[in-house]
């Protein structure tokens, strides 16, 4: 059974980003999510794909959720499928707004980052739950010359569920 955990950017209304882009550049934001997923596994929706580049992340195995085959990155046309052919494997998930729907039940961990920012978006992170997830950890950060917004970083771990 693969380990899912998840990496995310949001505003404070949950704003992912719009038109494909994100809307802020946090240089903190940035080595954070590159010192969690290098050498790692990193799971993404076309979109999301595209948005970064349209190129796989370097010292990363690169999956998308797609039914397009892609080059250098390996694709699965459903969650099912992804499921079948990879196991046991601990698995980042990093965007976009339809994939951490798919995913939020099945992560065990939260790692977001909080932009202290109120932007117009078109793509969401799903409501974090009080009842499904436990913070443990916050670590608030003031913007400087390389962050735009104030930012904080925050861990969530899944609760776990009382038997009834």
């Amino acid at each position: 059974m693969n380990t899912y955990k998840i990496i995310a950017a949001i505003s404070q209304k949950r704003v992912l980003g719009k038109d494909n882009k994100l809307l802020w550049r946090q240089s903190e934001d940035l080595k954070r999510f590159k010192s969690l997923t290098t050498n790692g596994v990193i799971l993404m929706g076309r979109k999301t794909f595209e948005s970064i580049g349209s190129r796989p992340l370097p010292n990363r195995r690169n999956i998308v959720l797609t039914s397009r085959a892609i080059e250098g990155v390996e694709c699965y046309a459903s969650i099912t499928a992804l499921e079948e052919a990879i196991r046991d494997e601990t698995i980042w998930v990093i965007g976009g707004g339809e994939v951490y729907r798919s995913f939020l039940d099945k992560a065990s961990l939260l790692e977001i980052t909080e932009v202290s920012t109120n932007v117009d978006g078109d793509t969401f992170f799903p409501i974090i739950a009080e009842s499904e997830w436990l913070e443990t950890k916050r670590n608030i950060n003031q913007r400087d010359l390389n962050n735009e917004f104030n930012y904080t970083f925050v861990t969530y771990q899944r609760k776990i569920k009382q038997l009834s």
